[in-house]
């Protein structure tokens, strides 16, 4: 999808026009957090629909999408089920997995800010198709990412990984 500055957006579009002259590429940030994919790579609907009866997020997305931390911390690889994962201890407190990538663009130990590059979406692991397997983790607690991405992709503040819910990603 191509589009021009002076193109109509609709209401939901919005930010889309005032983050970026490219929509596609733009980057949602607070100042402590950023969305985990290019703006363009996922509508804003397939955040918000059920997900897993425990508080995680798969969000499908093409091999190769570029993925970004979230947050920043150090990094460690995880593997197993989650594939060539990555985890961000997060410098919040929080744990953030970040599943079955093709690819790892950082080195375990290495320190990451909000939006850096972390790899490239994959199908590795257990997986029935490509996607990121997002997930948080507080105390050792899973959280449900779904609410912390809604805010940073409309642009918003997101609220405390402590107040995300244990239950699972199904509003």
């Amino acid at each position: 999808m191509e589009y021009h500055n002076n193109d109509p957006v609709d209401a939901s579009g919005w930010t889309q026009t005032l983050l970026s002259a490219d929509p596609e590429t733009a980057r949602c940030t607070s100042d402590a957090y950023d969305y985990v994919l290019p703006r363009g790579a996922v509508a804003r609907a397939e955040l918000d629909d059920p997900h897993h009866d425990y508080p995680a997020i798969d969000i499908q997305i093409p091999t190769g999408t570029p993925v970004y931390a979230v947050t920043s911390g150090t990094v460690s690889h995880v593997g197993g089920g989650y594939g060539n994962g990555i985890q961000v201890n997060g410098a919040d407190g929080a744990t953030y997995i970040y599943g079955h990538l093709d690819s790892r663009g950082v080195a375990a130990g290495a320190t990451v800010s909000p939006g850096q590059y972390l790899g490239e979406s994959g199908n590795t692991g257990n997986s029935t198709g490509p996607h990121l397997h997002f997930e948080i983790r507080t105390d050792g607690v899973k959280r449900c990412p779904q609410t912390m991405l809604l805010a940073l992709y409309d642009g918003l503040t997101p609220p405390a990984p402590t107040s995300l819910p244990t239950s699972g990603c199904s509003y």
